[in-house]
């Protein structure tokens, strides 16, 4: 097994991350050098200290059995509780970007195709058997537009309030917002529905690549209005109204942020902001350099607003989670300058989560997928179905995936903070080409936010003053 560490440096220290040990040690600008240059260490006092902290050793790693392995079992017959109804594959949108919309065959296409009730019911008893030690069911809907079939919507939440009595029932809906009624809303507020819109930021920018299927008027006017609607009329799910903002980074950022000075109203919502993905679609994602500076620029006030006394509110309405996901990154995750070496030959790798514990998205056939982002058309991700149950061999090896290549990923500097999920391989498959580049994607990402890291750390602990993670 080869050594795996990687040298960066920011503004004021060099330094090199070894994952075998999962450590980050400061560097002179020496030794920096030298090991850049790829030259021989002979009596190097600093280099012999370092690896004397286990720093620069060839790996002895084992990929260790993902600990839930062994209790999924008994998770899929007690504790089920988070199920996504896809209640049909139509759409009234063909937006851009959409994995539907694309003509690759990497994913299905839009269809007119709906969830039939005695399906959907057969979902529901399916959880009831199986939810007994679960204090709460988490009921989402999804499409397509699931609103293009309210009916199955009604239905689904009045058998659940039936079936379902002595437990928490929290509903929640990914909509288009296009198609939604008063009838709609009343039916949403009275059950207390959280509501997550698509609107891709003021209107010109929406309307780029989130278009009708057979009108020719914007989405954005249509959308806009119905949220004035919720925001006047509907307080319960105007407090629970996220907005999905999908940015396209060909074009400029300000585009995004000039949706609240244009409407105050939609300052009162929380925002869920990402890059347009471009994992399925047909056309790949181009970075204007524009784009790409306001953006990192964002990313380093959201690092600075880590210090205490700074706030950057208006910059940052649209990455409001963003400073709370860095300060769990920086607090404990990495040890600078630590001199414990770890002695244990198991890793855990990290990107994937435990299949049906967070999501378990149903179909309108009733089959079981791991969530709404895996491709339905490659069966190696359907787990199970509403008749027969979970496959368990396919859930415990989908959870265990990266065995499928144990040495790569032993071999790689991202090894412990792999941000790889499953969707990524319905697409690119275990060995190949494709496969190879979205591992070395994964690679430079995580680089570069060890390098942010490091940037902030320094901020907080070598800033002269007091300064403090909030």
């Amino acid at each position: 097994m080869k050594k795996v560490y990687s040298l960066f440096k920011t503004n004021n220290h060099y330094y090199v991350y070894d994952a075998n040990i999962d450590k980050v040690s400061k560097l002179s600008s020496r030794l920096y050098q030298l090991i850049m240059n790829e030259s021989e260490f002979q009596n190097d006092q600093e280099y012999d200290n370092l690896c004397k902290k286990g720093f620069f050793q060839s790996s002895k790693l084992n990929l260790a059995k993902r600990p839930e392995t062994d209790v999924i079992d008994d998770f899929y017959k007690r504790k089920l509780g988070n199920v996504i109804f896809q209640t049909t594959q139509n759409c009234n949108l063909r937006c851009a970007y959409c994995p539907y919309s694309q003509s690759n065959m990497n994913n299905r296409n839009h269809n007119i195709l709906n969830m039939p009730l005695n399906t959907a019911k057969k979902v529901l008893d399916f959880i009831h058997m199986h939810s007994v030690d679960r204090e709460n069911i988490s009921i989402g809907f999804y499409g397509g537009e699931p609103l293009l079939n309210f009916d199955l919507i009604k239905n689904i939440v009045n058998y659940a309030n039936n079936i379902f009595l002595g437990k928490e029932l929290i509903y929640s809906i990914t909509t288009n917002l296009t198609v939604i009624t008063n009838e709609m809303l009343r039916f949403f507020e009275d059950n207390k529905f959280e509501i997550m819109v698509s609107l891709d930021g003021a209107k010109e920018s929406n309307d780029k690549n989130r278009k009708y299927y057979s009108k020719k008027r914007s989405v954005f006017d249509t959308v806009i209005q119905n949220l004035k609607e919720i925001h006047n009329n509907y307080p319960y799910i105007n407090s629970k109204c996220v907005i999905s903002m999908v940015m396209d980074p060909a074009e400029c950022l300000d585009e995004y942020d000039d949706l609240i000075k244009e409407y105050p109203f939609m300052k009162s919502y929380r925002y869920n902001a990402v890059i347009q993905e471009d994992l399925f679609s047909d056309n790949k994602n181009i970075w204007s350099d524009r784009f790409k500076n306001q953006y990192y620029y964002k990313m380093f006030l959201c690092y600075i607003s880590k210090i205490k006394k700074y706030k950057f509110e208006n910059d940052l309405f649209l990455f409001e989670n963003a400073p709370e996901i860095l300060k769990e990154n920086i607090s404990n995750r990495y040890i600078f300058d630590n001199n414990t070496l770890i002695d244990n030959p198991f890793v855990l790798t990290s990107g994937m989560c435990t299949i049906g514990k967070h999501k378990l998205f149903v179909d309108v056939h009733g089959n079981f997928y791991p969530c709404e982002k895996v491709g339905e058309t490659n069966k190696d991700f359907l787990i199970g179905n509403c008749i027969e149950g979970f496959d368990l061999k396919k859930c415990t090896d989908l959870i265990n995936f990266t065995s499928l290549f144990s040495d790569r990923c032993l071999n790689c500097i991202a090894m412990r903070d792999c941000q790889m999920c499953i969707k990524d391989f319905a697409v690119s498959g275990v060995y190949n080409e494709k496969s190879e580049e979205i591992c070395e994607h994964y690679q430079n990402t995580f680089m570069e936010q060890l390098r942010a890291k490091a940037i902030l750390h320094e901020a907080l602990f070598e800033g002269g003053e007091n300064s403090e993670i909030q």
